[in-house]
């Protein structure tokens, strides 16, 4: 039987790990939304998907923040309980 506090820091780390592979995923979303924001700035004749990637960037680092916040409430709660 798992302890209370072996659940929250498996949640902790479980959180922690999705953090950082979505910060490495929204460093890559940046790069690829600079280029397509020089592209658009570029007047190209088709521009649906330099705008797609602009919106899946957006999406990603959305996704970031969220996951930023929940491994935060998780180690604070970790930490209240210490």
């Amino acid at each position: 039987m798992e302890t209370n506090a072996n659940v929250q820091v498996k949640k902790l780390r479980i959180s922690a790990t999705i953090t950082v592979i979505l910060g490495i995923v929204s460093a890559i979303a940046v790069l690829f939304t600079y280029l397509a924001l020089c592209d658009i700035a570029n007047y190209e004749p088709n521009q649906t998907l330099e705008w797609y990637m602009v919106g899946v960037g957006l999406l990603i680092w959305i996704a970031f923040i969220i996951s930023t916040l929940a491994s935060m409430k998780f180690l604070f709660d970790y930490l209240a309980k210490k």
